[in-house]
């Protein structure tokens, strides 16, 4: 491949798509150890910044390259998909980035872009990863609509069918959720995680016979830790208790014991930034947990009644401009609608990310705005140095606050 692209050959007839492009790196990095795969990496990028600089696929390769972190792999896939909007994996890489790094709703996002591009694109895995990230944000509607699509593409598909049954029970349809932990049980493929879970839920249905009898047939696959609450269910059997066969009567109370399936993190995995670990504002990710948290428990920040932005098109924390950049923080404001776009530096702010917030700004405003919903600007520093202040007082729409414990204008 390496030969192909140095010698500048042409495929005969139509053009690779950037997806076709995509399927033989994939091919040679899958088959290739480590070393190796990287070698191999290098080699595609000289050839492909030599003869096709700016285009969707050298982005692509960029970002594969193990030496950069995540951030700098958004970079490059922001570029990508500014070339090619329907480059479905640029865009599955881009959803894989934010769930490893648990930003569950822009990963929804971003599989949700591939859906939209061809429903048949994810796959049963995609699938199943994305009815994962539906229930990190307790979504249990979509949760189960797309683990049923995983299943419905692989009726085996390992993990599927238990947590299905555990959606179902999130959303309090206990006998479809126990329904499914049986299925799950005769499939095979979902190891001790159905068995767990079908006890305890009858535990928790107050069916004490159902359960010590599961508990009698199974217990080779039912952790130990368990015995204490079977030996509970005899003693109030043996009292003569009467057993609750409805769930009208349960009581929320047994949620610490839930077991949940564990879904791998999806492929590609990039691993997270490094963060610096003493002081809890010390880096911008740290800064954006903090004020996201505190936003979403309505908590006014600088003064504002804000919501962070969520929409089709992504979610507000960390969300792409395809080949611009990626906005902090873009929030709403609850009593008149106003957009804000929020930019969080460590430490000392200059004058360039003036320059920053005005490009996400004039973005922003020509394609999230409506007519008459004005866009602010907010950079959130330590402290601020005096070009920062004299390139602000220029923009009447930009506002400088600084971080501590508490949020105060500059």
């Amino acid at each position: 491949m390496t030969t192909f692209f140095n010698e500048d050959k042409k495929t005969e007839g139509k053009p690779l798509t950037d997806d076709e492009f995509y399927v033989y790196i994939l091919f040679f990095c899958d088959n290739l150890n480590g070393k190796a795969s990287q070698v191999f990496l290098d080699s595609m990028t000289r050839a492909l910044e030599k003869h096709y600089p700016e285009t969707a696929a050298t982005c692509y390769v960029k970002a594969l390259n193990d030496k950069i972190d995540d951030v700098q792999a958004l970079e490059y896939l922001s570029r990508a998909i500014s070339f090619d909007n329907d480059f479905v994996s640029a865009l599955i890489m881009i959803a894989c980035i934010y769930y490893n790094n648990k930003n569950w709703k822009n990963s929804i996002a971003y599989y949700n872009k591939c859906i939209d591009i061809n429903p048949n694109t994810l796959g049963a895995k995609g699938y199943f990863d994305l009815a994962w990230c539906y229930g990190k944000i307790k979504d249990c509607d979509n949760e189960i609509a797309t683990y049923k699509k995983c299943l419905d593409i692989d009726p085996q598909y390992p993990n599927a069918l238990n947590n299905l049954g555990y959606a179902f029970e999130k959303s309090k349809d206990y006998e479809h959720a126990l329904s499914y932990y049986r299925q799950s049980i005769k499939s095979g493929k979902d190891g001790n995680y159905p068995y767990q879970n079908i006890f305890r839920l009858l535990k928790k249905l107050k069916r004490h016979y159902e359960a010590v009898e599961f508990w009698e047939g199974n217990k080779a696959n039912i952790s130990k830790s368990f015995q204490k609450d079977v030996d509970n269910l005899r003693e109030i059997l043996s009292k003569g208790a009467q057993q609750q066969k409805t769930a009208d009567d349960v009581a929320d109370t047994d949620e610490t014991e839930t077991v949940e399936a564990v879904a791998k993190p999806p492929v590609p995995a990039r691993r997270q930034s490094a963060r610096a670990k003493n002081n809890v504002f010390l880096t911008e990710s740290h800064m954006e947990d903090e004020i996201e948290d505190k936003i979403n428990r309505g908590i006014p920040f600088a003064h504002l009644p804000l919501k962070m932005y969520d929409n089709i098109d992504g979610y507000g924390r960390q969300y792409i401009i395809p080949g611009i950049g990626r906005i902090d923080l873009l929030t709403v404001n609850t009593a008149n609608n106003d957009l804000y776009v929020m930019e969080l530096k460590k430490g000392q702010g200059d004058d360039e990310i003036v320059g920053q917030v005005s490009r996400y700004m004039g973005w922003v405003k020509k394609n999230l705005a409506s007519d008459g919903q004005n866009v602010y600007g907010i950079i959130c520093v330590s402290q601020a140095s005096k070009k920062l202040k004299y390139a602000v007082e220029a923009h009447p729409n930009i506002s400088i606050y600084y971080y501590s414990f508490q949020i105060t204008p500059a």
